[in-house]
């Protein structure tokens, strides 16, 4: 398995990764904006059964995809310096679902997406604002994506005013997790956060068992994706 996660995230955070696979730390130069240029979730788009990736990703990470097998394609769009250019890659994308502001999405994750229910939001940050738990169940720390969502999906809105993000008063949520094998890794320990209780209810009535990668504040790394080819 191979595991992409910003190259900032701790050494702690890292090590614990290790023990389950490969951990390539993620990192871009002079593409997009410090804060978010070792973010997986600006770079590529998890689906189902594939990943889009911005064409102008490091050239490392496409060798790497290469070297694990793991089914990829590349995106029309190239990541940009400013918004919308950096969130074109942003979208949630679960087996039933397309979530994402579909005015900025990547061609090829449309194209790819035709089978599922589209879900047309304002927030162009999808998946640092939203956590994907399974293929119908979601936490997310944006209002709007909350207020779109609740009529039609099983959703907990959570307060995201502790999260840590460079150069920003505070990260996203779904910024700071990644879900492997019905475990749900956070980037550090969640109980710094004012709604632990409501995130760990959430988690373990449905079957998720929790991991903390550190005992820091959590922060936004840009999610933790998983692979296996």
């Amino acid at each position: 398995m191979l595991i992409i996660v910003d190259k900032r995230i701790s050494a702690k955070a890292i090590a614990g990764l290790e023990k389950l696979g490969e951990v390539l730390p993620f990192y871009s130069d002079n593409i997009t904006y410090p804060a978010i240029c070792g973010h997986p979730d600006v770079f590529m788009c998890k689906m189902p059964n594939k990943l889009i990736v911005a064409p102008n990703a490091p050239k490392y990470l496409f060798d790497k995809l290469k070297q694990h097998n793991i089914c990829f394609k590349k995106g029309e769009k190239s990541v940009g310096k400013s918004y919308p250019d950096t969130a074109i890659y942003n979208a949630v994308v679960t087996k039933k679902y397309l979530i994402h502001n579909t005015n900025i999405s990547d061609k090829t994750i449309l194209h790819d997406s035709s089978d599922k229910e589209i879900i047309n939001i304002k927030q162009g940050y999808t998946r640092c604002s939203l956590l994907p738990v399974g293929d119908e169940s979601f936490i997310t720390s944006d209002k709007g994506i909350y207020k779109t969502l609740k009529p039609k999906v099983d959703i907990l809105l959570v307060e995201p005013k502790e999260i840590t993000l460079q150069d920003f008063n505070n990260g996203f949520f779904g910024g700071i997790a990644g879900i492997e094998s019905k475990t749900v890794f956070f980037s550090g320990d969640i109980n710094f956060l004012s709604d632990k209780e409501k995130i760990i209810s959430f988690l373990t009535e449905r079957g998720y068992k929790i991991e903390l990668l550190s005992d820091s504040i959590p922060a936004d790394v840009g999610g933790i994706f998983f692979l296996r080819h």
